[in-house]
């Protein structure tokens, strides 16, 4: 028999001592063992790491003293390299990208915004970058029975609806063309405050979809459709296999809902990209990502647009949704080779890590601060945008509410560790605005080509070892 061990599995394991003179004796000297016991230690103590290295006081922990003779450096060096460190990254990261051509990817519709919305406010402002969004799933899973049919029956009522019969034109919503006026008229009816007209133009994108699956010819044909498939989705248990249009109508949530995010930024309808990769299923044993199915689609968009900084979600495996792990391999395979076929090509990564896992900080290099206001606009956006999610499939049992307030929970979370290592000072007393309006914290991991293949080349010799065992990958 084998085992396989998982950096996520491993999570709580204590870094002590005994650790370090494993580590020591096995020649691993990995900086961020060192970081992580430094931060750990400090925040523990709630003293700032700069009065530990202007003042040089040797009163650590047994931890610490342990691992001043493992590193062969005084205490107050190492807290001095974390101080710089952590300084670096937040002045990368309110340094904001220019002139670049950036690809922002996600597992599911809500990855992204959960992860750093706040960010985004600043990357889509300006005009000298142009931002793509695809999502790699339909992301059905996360879209409910009960919510799907609520859908359907106003979409089916609004035969009896006059002021909503007079909106509903037969030439719009039959034509595949017209799809930006569902998100248009929805987000008109949000300035009005007019739930009706906003519910009314999800029905509409959810009626073009079926009349150009079904190629249904007229309004009398969509409404006995609609009529069929609310009675049959009524009968279905939860938890059971569904017929694959549920889960075509729930993937058609989701896009809609995603689309209704970058329309508030004026971002071009053309640059947001649906690719329904089929490795993710309902399938109890799901296969990993196809080539041909899953990479291929990929690499064709890296062609076309050929970024200059890409972020992806860098979870560890087991740490959250497993479509995160699978998107993960299907985008670094695709990586591969776009960078076999433009070996000049100077991409940056930026990994990112939302409400099912987060970096340490001293595994981040680019720390972004965030503010009240930020924090008002992503809650706003997700209750009118992620209807869906309100009350979420797969809610995390580290809060009992939107997801929008649990990523406002971990980037404060944050924030509060970096205000106890840097000190209040450093943020209150800056001169830069955006440290002083901090409220918050979002972590990212920016890597270049080489430093990404080192990330994740334990997937890799994952995916050999499943090979090699004749896995079906």
């Amino acid at each position: 028999s084998r085992f396989y061990i998982t950096l996520s599995a491993c999570k709580h394991l204590q870094l002590d001592e005994s650790t370090v003179n494993v580590l020591q004796k096995e020649g691993i000297h990995y900086p961020a063992f060192a970081d992580k016991m430094v931060a750990d230690t400090f925040v523990s103590l709630r003293r700032p790491l700069k009065h530990w290295v202007e003042e040089k006081i040797d009163n650590f922990s047994e931890v610490i003293n342990k691992l001043e003779s493992v590193k062969h450096q005084p205490a107050h060096e190492l807290a001095s390299r974390l101080f710089t460190h952590i300084d670096s990254a937040i002045q990368r990261g309110i340094t904001m990208p220019t002139q670049q051509r950036i690809l922002h990817t996600a597992p599911h519709h809500d990855d992204i915004e959960l992860a750093y919305f706040p960010l985004l406010h600043h990357l889509v402002r300006s005009a000298s970058n142009k931002n793509y969004f695809v999502y790699c799933t339909s992301g059905y899973t996360a879209v409910t029975n009960t919510y799907l049919l609520s859908c359907l029956q106003g979409l089916y009522n609004i035969q009896t609806n006059t002021f909503l019969q007079n909106h509903f034109i037969w030439g719009k919503v039959c034509c595949p063309g017209d799809a930006f006026s569902d998100v248009t008229g929805y987000l008109n009816g949000l300035a009005q405050q007019k739930k009706e007209l906003q519910d009314f133009y999800l029905y509409c994108r959810l009626a073009r979809r079926l009349i150009q699956h079904f190629s249904i010819p007229d309004i009398r044909r969509l409404y006995e459709k609609v009529q069929g498939l609310i009675e049959e989705l009524k009968t279905i248990e939860p938890g059971r296999k569904e017929p694959a249009i549920y889960y075509s109508l729930k993937g058609w949530i989701r896009e809609f809902e995603a689309e209704l995010v970058w329309a508030h930024f004026g971002v071009d309808y053309e640059n947001i990209y649906h690719l329904r990769l089929p490795f993710y299923s309902d399938e109890i044993f799901p296969q990993y990502p196809d080539f041909e199915h899953d990479v291929r689609p990929l690499l064709e968009l890296m062609e076309r647009i050929q970024p200059t900084i890409i972020t992806m979600a860098l979870d560890p495996e087991g740490s959250g949704p497993d479509t995160h792990f699978k998107t993960l391999i299907a985008i670094a395979e695709a990586f591969d080779h776009y960078k076999k076929a433009h070996p000049e090509a100077e991409i940056t990564l930026w990994g990112y890590r939302n409400i099912w896992s987060r970096f340490g900080v001293y595994e981040c290099n680019r720390i972004f601060p965030t503010s009240l206001n930020s924090f008002a606009v992503l809650h706003n956006m997700f209750n009118n945008c992620f209807i869906s999610q309100r009350e979420a499939s797969f809610p995390s049992f580290e809060h009992d509410g939107p997801f929008s307030e649990l990523a406002q929970k971990i980037w404060v979370d944050q924030f509060q560790e970096l205000k106890l290592l840097m000190g209040e000072a450093y943020f209150y007393e800056s001169n830069h605005p955006m440290l002083r309006r901090a409220y918050g914290a979002l972590f990212i991991k920016e890597m270049s080509y080489d430093e990404f293949c080192n990330e994740i080349k334990f997937i890799r010799r994952l995916l050999a070892l499943k090979d090699s065992m004749n896995y079906k990958i």
